[in-house]
């Protein structure tokens, strides 16, 4: 039994011994460059290999200096790779306040790696607003409605201040007024009707049918038809917006005449009379102004202008016009003064709706400016409009 106790002692002894030799031997091994935390440890020197060679009790002995005061400063981080290291803001100075933008939150390092991608826009619709339409786009009947209080109210109010418009108007109306008056011939305006009339025959009188029929509203309807599917079908801008400035004249033209020929109620030179006014019984009263005319007129006035830049256009749509009017005098349908009083009428109509698409107002306030001269002693101001 006592030999088996002194065993057991001797082998507990020497299990202690051991352990304690294991741990003298990991208490003197040197620590690399960069210490089991990771962190860089540049003022630890590496030991002698003689040191780490030699006697485990001499290396134990011996007491590994620490770091120096200067080099116990906060420790670094230092990332795997250098090149995936991101850019960091640079600490702030002691005492120096915290700036209010902070940096925004990267994640994956997308800064680091380069711009961010641009994000995907949405399609941008290339229709236009009801308001922000050009104005020939517009309802066509809501401009035509609205045109009729801006002839009574601005439009005409300013045209009756132009003696390009005032004086064929007024000299027309009179020559209309003097007919029937109890002269033996009828007046002027009825006598120039029959002579012109009685000289029309042959080709002249094919010409003449051939031209009023040119100016029915059948024909404008079908040409001005024809030419909205020609600009839908070609994608012609340009087209559309003369057809479509042109119906509105039109419409406007064929309102206006169809008052006029109501309130005079003329009768036509081959109803008989002499062009007197005023005859609401008779059966053929419509005979001012002429509305073949004012058609004429308004529809070749929007087309002059549109195309002004090809010079023909205008030669051949208002020489068009006019022998549609002269058509209907030798036809005995209309005396002079109802032709020159409905073109002088189409043509006005046709420069308003134009001014109108150009969002031109011949009352408008910006086009008054103030004119002074101080050398003269002279103030005032200046009026301007283009037609």
């Amino acid at each position: 039994m006592c030999c088996g106790c002194d065993r057991g002692r001797r082998m507990i002894v020497a299990r202690a011994a051991l352990l304690l030799g294991l741990c003298s031997l990991f208490s003197s091994r040197v620590l690399p460059a960069d210490g089991p935390d990771g962190l860089n440890r540049p003022d630890r020197d590496i030991l002698p290999a003689d040191r780490v060679a030699g006697d485990p009790q001499s290396a134990s002995s011996q007491e590994i200096p620490g770091p120096s005061a200067a080099s116990r400063e906060e420790p670094r981080l230092s990332p795997a790779c250098p090149q995936d290291e991101p850019n960091l803001p640079s600490a702030a100075p002691p005492g120096a306040p915290l700036s209010p933008i902070s940096p925004p939150f990267d994640p994956g390092g997308i800064r680091a790696n380069g711009p961010l991608p641009a994000l995907p826009m949405p399609p941008v619709s290339t229709e236009h607003p009801s308001s922000d339409r050009p104005y020939w786009r517009r309802n066509l009947f809501k401009r035509v409605l609205s045109d009729q209080k801006f002839l009574v109210t601005s439009w005409w109010p300013s045209e009756l201040r132009r003696w390009q418009f005032t004086a064929p108007l007024v000299l027309g109306t009179m020559a209309a007024a003097t007919s029937g008056a109890g002269d033996a011939d009828g007046g002027p305006d009825f006598a120039f009707e029959r002579r012109f009339h009685a000289e029309t025959s042959g080709t002249s009188l094919r010409l003449a049918h051939e031209f009023t029929s040119i100016g029915n509203v059948s024909y404008a309807a079908l040409g001005l038809g024809t030419g909205y599917f020609l600009s839908r079908l070609t994608g012609n801008e340009h087209l559309a917006e003369t057809v479509s400035l042109s119906t509105e004249a039109l419409i406007d033209a064929g309102i206006w005449v169809s008052a006029l020929k109501g309130i005079t109620a003329r009768v036509r030179p081959s109803g008989g009379g002499r062009g007197a006014f005023f005859q609401f019984s008779a059966a053929h009263n419509g005979s001012f102004p002429s509305g073949h005319a004012i058609g004429a007129f308004s529809v070749a006035t929007v087309i002059a202008h549109e195309y002004a830049g090809k010079k023909w256009v205008p030669w051949v749509a208002y020489g068009t016009a006019t022998l549609i009017g002269a058509s209907r005098v030798a036809l005995g349908r209309h005396y002079p003064s109802d032709v020159v009083v409905g073109s002088m009428l189409g043509n006005s109509i046709s420069r308003m709706v134009l001014a109108r698409n150009n969002e031109e107002s011949p009352l408008a306030l910006d086009r008054f400016r103030p004119v002074a001269d101080p050398s003269r002693h002279l103030y005032g101001a200046a009026y301007s409009y283009s037609w």
